[in-house]
This record gives C-alpha cells, structure tokens and sequence, in this order.
C-alpha cells in the first residue's frame, strides 16, 4: 500500500505525511519488508523529495536504499536507486554535479538494458 501512497501524496502535494510516514516504517525496522521492498520505498520516497525540491532528504533516501541494497544486492533495484539519484545529482548544488548525474544514469541504462527494464532505461 506504501508503495501507491507514497506518489500520490507527492502528487497531492502532501510531502509531510510521505515524509512521516516513510519515518515510521524506518523506525520499525522495514516491518518484515525484503530488502528490495525497502530500498524499493527508499527510493520512491527520494523521488517524493526530488518533486518536493527537499534534495537533502531525498540524499538520504538514496543512501537509505543503498544501505539495505548493501547487505542484500539487487542490481534491478540498484538501477532504479541509481536514476532517482541521477535526478537527485543534477538539482542539489555541489562541483560535478553533471557528471555524477551523468554517471548514474549511464549505469542504469546499461543495467536497464542487461535485464529488460524499459521503464527505468527510460527515465535514464
């Protein structure tokens, strides 16, 4: 359910209660969630940042992701971190932004294009 209500507050404009509740289920552990569930959410959320122009909290999801993702790799999921983070790189301010961008966006391309994921080779 977290899933779909995460992008639709995004889109009603409701970033706290995302926020709040990504925290909670932080805060509980993933609530018996697998790791590609998790980090899956981690990055929704991050996208809900991105749109919410909160590049910092959507940072920290992006290294939320990768922490679950570290201990249980996914290179599917790993893709999909990667071009949240891609759009991430490119808004929050620092040196090489680009090509950090641009880095994260080829990788998952190229792992988009290994496993047949359409939709994420698209938004790389």
């Amino acid at each position: 359910v977290l899933e779909n209500l995460l992008p639709a507050l995004a889109e009603a404009g409701d970033f706290a209660r995302a926020f709040e509740l990504a925290e909670d289920l932080h805060l509980l552990g993933g609530s018996g969630l697998s790791p590609v569930r998790l980090a899956t959410l981690h990055a929704r959320l991050a996208k809900v940042a991105h749109t919410a122009g909160r590049w910092s909290d959507g940072n920290r999801q992006v290294a939320r992701a990768r922490e679950v993702l570290a201990s249980a790799p996914d290179e599917m999921t790993a893709a999909t971190v990667d071009v949240t983070a891609a759009y991430l790189a490119l808004d929050t301010p620092g040196p090489d932004r680009t090509q950090h961008a641009e880095k994260l966006a080829r990788s998952a391309a190229d792992t988009a294009e290994r496993h047949g994921l359409p939709v994420v080779a698209c938004q790389a």
